[in-house]
């Protein structure tokens, strides 16, 4: 059809527009914002055995970083601070440095000033390269044109392929999964089992760790095997199940979501996947590929046990 015949060629050329821009974002994520927005360490979480060695491997980290933003990024949609530092200090290490020791001090409670400007410059930057993609956002970097040509070139698969079973979009609209649970293969010999259990958080107990210093009323919880109405048999003894793993096909922004069963029944909220399963989103492998939810159990035995608000499940009802 006319309406369809000039659409491959318009959407590459589209496509072409606007690579260094979208690339110059994506990098910029990945690299100089990496560093400013987000921390990998602080001394409660490591403890002060083990905090110089990750304060020097996140020291190098900005180095790299730094270097890869100030190689890769098209020039005319780098940050014009950034370029403008590093030729001040003479390289892109250099600048790292600085902000490293702007974003690393010890004392938390002002905001280094070299860190707010280099913000403002990257704010100032990300409104400049979507002004020049087209009307878009934060949440769909596409340009307004290209998702025009998108629509249309679908329209036109459709009437062609009449037979084919399209996947709906599921970017900002409600997504389904359906999949079982299941353990799964990870070697040779070794078996990952569907389920994990409350024993297990306490074999990882570690006061030293900030993300492992569980409370001490669940310690003492699990050590006396008081579970009272929580409490299961698996494997032959009483415990809580903490979480699941099953084969639902999840990708970015699924965790969160109510994991159901075929009754419409909650069991479980969606929170992340196995290694082997970060590919998933290029091919999905059901034989290992794995969702894991936290296990409904156990977030009411926490309300009831450790947060004492089992007032709360007088607006609940339960299903044996």
């Amino acid at each position: 059809k006319p309406e369809y015949r000039d659409v491959l060629k318009e959407l590459k050329a589209e496509y072409a527009r606007i690579f260094d821009a979208y690339f110059a974002l994506e990098l910029m994520s990945e690299t100089i914002r990496t560093g400013e927005f987000n921390r990998i360490y602080n001394r409660p979480s490591f403890g002060d055995e083990i905090y110089p060695q990750v304060k020097a491997l996140n020291r190098d980290l900005f180095r790299v970083l730094y270097r890869e933003y100030y190689d890769n990024c098209p020039q005319e949609y780098m940050v014009p601070l950034f370029a403008a530092e590093v030729e001040r200090l003479g390289s892109p290490e250099a600048y790292a440095e600085l902000m490293f020791e702007a974003t690393h001090k010890e004392d938390e409670s002002t905001e280094a000033p070299e860190l707010e400007a280099l913000r403002a410059d990257i704010r100032t930057t990300v409104t400049r390269i979507f002004d020049e993609l087209g009307k878009c956002s934060t949440r769909n970097l596409n340009s307004e044109r290209l998702n025009e040509l998108y629509t249309t070139y679908i329209k036109g698969l459709r009437e062609w392929d009449t037979e084919r079973a399209f996947y709906p979009d599921a970017n900002l609209t409600l997504r389904v999964a359906y999949g079982k649970v299941g353990g799964y293969r990870y070697a040779d010999g070794v078996y990952h089992k569907p389920y994990t259990t409350v024993e297990g958080i306490l074999e990882k107990d570690n006061p030293e760790i900030y993300d492992y210093n569980i409370p001490q009323r669940l310690r003492d919880i699990i050590a006396a095997k008081d579970y009272g109405r929580w409490g299961v048999e698996i494997d032959g003894r009483t415990t809580v199940p903490v979480c699941f793993l099953a084969d639902n096909h999840t990708t970015g922004g699924n965790s969160g979501s109510p994991v159901l069963n075929g009754r419409g029944e909650l069991i479980g909220v969606n929170f992340d996947r196995t290694w082997l399963s970060t590919m998933s989103d290029i091919a999905f492998d059901p034989a290992f590929c794995r969702n894991i939810a936290l296990d409904i159990r156990y977030v009411l035995f926490v309300i009831d046990r450790i947060g004492d608000a089992s007032y709360l499940f007088e607006e609940m009802d339960f299903a044996e």
